[in-house]
């Protein structure tokens, strides 16, 4: 007896993406069906919920193909735009496989992606995520690479130790997730709101500047609702909000230094003339010819004045360098926010070295 329902056929394998494609289903011939009306019209039910069937798998199966097709197209177009340096649009193209077809290539792909945004905490988690995949783990060649870039990438982030009451507070950078290891708070490079949350207390925030800090402590120390405040002091905030600043100079201090500078400035003027004129004295009284004691004594006096104009000259570089110094350590614009006008240091760790950044703002 032939079968009255139709055939199926076998699954393709793509090798390239491990894609599995189905064949579309086949009908029997029509003349086949016609010489069996017989047949159809007793299982006129099986065969209509054949055909249901068949029509409802036809679509998945084209879907799939289709996924597969659109996958290699976003990845190809995707690795054009990163290799043209437009990283925006390889972001999204790669972001775009990923939602199709997650896997440790595109998640080393988005990885690297952020690296060059600057954007390190994502791409340390995408760079772990894709040597965690144990589905499809990356090459050999491949996960060497991306443990090197998962090294560098690390190196670029700042460490805060999290200081947090309750516990089990919720912690969020800039309004989202925070990457926690431990206690460890890891940022980007930047300016950032750190914000504390927890059932029945008043969240916290902080905003910090991060200049390349390891090991500084953040304080998050929720109130409960309808608490008294704690006074933690006048250096508490300092103390809880590191932001990276060089402690600043009183300009008290600064402007000592100028007038310092300034009066030695004056008494070494006064003294290299002074000097001039002993030792014009002294040569003078020499080509007459006079009394060699008299002549002895000016010589004396023309060297304790050079003796003395060497070290006022030494004294006034002296005190004007550290004038100069302190001047980018000093807090010009004490009225104005701390974060508009100060002095940043800055140790980062990069693919070529170590770098050191001082930046003043008059």
């Amino acid at each position: 007896m032939v079968p009255c329902a139709s055939a199926r056929g076998g699954d393709a394998a793509r090798a390239k993406w491990g894609w599995t494609v189905k064949e579309s289903a086949t009908h029997a011939p029509l003349a086949v069906l016609t010489a069996r009306v017989l047949c159809l019209l007793a299982l006129l039910a099986i065969v209509s919920s054949s055909w249901a069937a068949t029509a409802r798998a036809q679509p998945a199966d084209t879907g799939t193909e289709a996924d597969g097709s659109t996958y290699e197209r976003l990845v190809r177009e995707g690795i054009v735009e990163f290799e043209a340096g437009r990283y925006t649009e390889a972001r999204v193209l790669f972001e775009r496989a990923h939602a199709i077809a997650p896997s440790s290539r595109t998640d080393r792909a988005i990885g690297m992606v952020a690296f060059e945004q600057r954007n390190y905490v994502e791409a340390v988690q995408r760079f772990e995520a894709a040597l965690k995949d144990a589905h499809k783990p990356l090459p050999p060649d491949l996960r060497a690479s991306t443990t090197d870039l998962l090294r560098r990438a690390r190196a670029m982030l700042a460490s805060y130790v999290l200081d947090v009451l309750p516990t089990d507070a919720k912690v969020e950078v800039d309004g989202g997730p925070a990457f926690i290891e431990g206690n460890v708070l890891h940022l980007d490079p930047g300016e950032h709101v750190v914000r504390a949350t927890a059932q029945g207390y008043v969240p916290m925030q902080r905003r910090v500047r991060v200049e390349g800090q390891l090991g500084e402590r953040l304080v998050l120390h929720l109130q409960r609702v309808g608490a008294t405040p704690v006074s933690l002091g006048p250096t508490a905030p300092r103390a809880e909000a590191p932001t990276g600043r060089a402690r600043p100079i009183p300009r008290w201090a600064f402007w000592s230094g100028v007038g310092a500078t300034a009066a030695l400035g004056g008494v070494l003027v006064w003294s290299g003339l002074d000097a001039k004129s002993r030792n014009s004295d002294y040569e003078d009284f020499s080509v007459a010819g006079a009394d060699p004691g008299e002549s002895k004594r000016l010589y004396d006096r023309v060297r304790s004045a050079e003796k003395r104009t060497n070290a006022l000259i030494g004294a006034t570089a002296g005190v004007g360098a550290l004038t100069v110094v302190a001047a980018f350590f000093t807090d010009f614009h004490r009225d104005r926010d701390d974060a508009s006008s100060s002095t940043t240091s800055r140790v980062s760790f990069g693919p070529t070295g170590l770098f050191f950044d001082l930046r003043h703002r008059f």
